[in-house]
């Protein structure tokens, strides 16, 4: 994969899977990595640093990269996502049919935030190959410091 700038000051990526009928045990199996956030339909859960107490209006697994990938090459964040999404023979197919069965939403959404003039990296055609096959999608986060708003903005991949 092609590095853009040696040392971006934040990069990580989000992968999110929503739905009324989400069953989030199988979905923590099958990726086996444990989600940063996950509730069911109705259920209550905590929000922010103040534990806001709110109730899921639908069901919701979320995962975070920002404490699991040791660098801030969002390369290295997709890449975690992509063995998690397809790093053994049959995870992806058990996953598709769980969102197929359960009619799952799915979202990546990549942040990365360079110094002045640096250029984003390009989104991973594997990781985008594999969000499609899921019928989900793949939004970005892209800025730089100082930048120009209309310079560099998040765009759907």
């Amino acid at each position: 994969m092609m590095k853009t700038e040696a040392s971006p000051l934040r990069a990580f990526a989000t992968l999110r899977f929503e739905g009324d009928a989400l069953d989030i045990s199988a979905v923590t199996d099958i990726l086996q990595v444990f989600p940063t956030l996950a509730y069911r339909k109705g259920e209550p859960f905590k929000l922010g640093k103040r534990g806001l107490e709110k109730v899921g209006q639908t069901g919701y697994w979320f995962l975070n990269t920002k404490d699991l990938v040791g660098t801030q090459d969002l390369n290295d964040h997709a890449s975690f996502l992509i063995e998690r999404l397809a790093g053994e023979a049959s995870r992806l197919d058990r996953l598709k049919a769980l969102v197929e069965t359960e009619a799952l939403s799915t979202l990546v959404t990549l942040f990365w935030f360079g110094s002045a003039g640096a250029t984003p990296p390009p989104v991973s055609p594997r990781l985008q190959s594999l969000i499609g096959s899921l019928r989900g999608g793949i939004e970005t986060d892209f800025s730089t410091k100082g930048r120009d708003p209309g310079a560099v903005e998040g765009r759907a991949a």
